[in-house]
């Protein structure tokens, strides 16, 4: 897939945060190289023609598979409570990274930031303290 070599890499990352966080930096570091076609595939298939659409669901899933076989790989080491749907959230941290990389590229915000920020969601939530 799009990340084998990146993944492979984190794989032995015991830190929950930090493996996220990694894997943040890869996605943000090659986002500019797959946004445009992405962008570009999502809106041919907003038509009628089923092979766009079929394309854009393949192009999703190979950025969400890896993220939920991670996301079991967490709930099995009790990182991430049994209960969590792993396609929702991968489907959900996916959109995260996404327009959270297209703030750092597009508004100048820092990628070390956003992807801070995204960690503490995951580790801490948004609620008051």
């Amino acid at each position: 897939g799009m990340y084998d070599d990146v993944w492979n890499e984190i794989k032995g990352e015991k830190d929950m945060a930090k493996r996220l966080s990694r894997r943040g930096k890869a996605f943000f570091s090659s986002f500019t190289k797959w946004i445009d076609m992405m962008n570009l595939v999502r809106s041919l298939s907003i038509g009628d023609n089923p092979s766009f659409k079929e394309k854009f669901r393949q192009l999703v899933r190979q950025m969400v598979n890896p993220m939920i076989k991670e996301i079991d790989q967490l709930k099995k080491e009790g990182s991430v409570r049994k209960e969590v749907d792993s396609s929702l959230a991968a489907h959900i941290l996916i959109g995260m990274a996404e327009y959270g990389a297209q703030l750092s590229i597009h508004e100048g915000r820092s990628a070390e930031k956003v992807i801070s920020f995204i960690t503490s969601i995951l580790e801490y939530g948004v609620g008051p303290e």
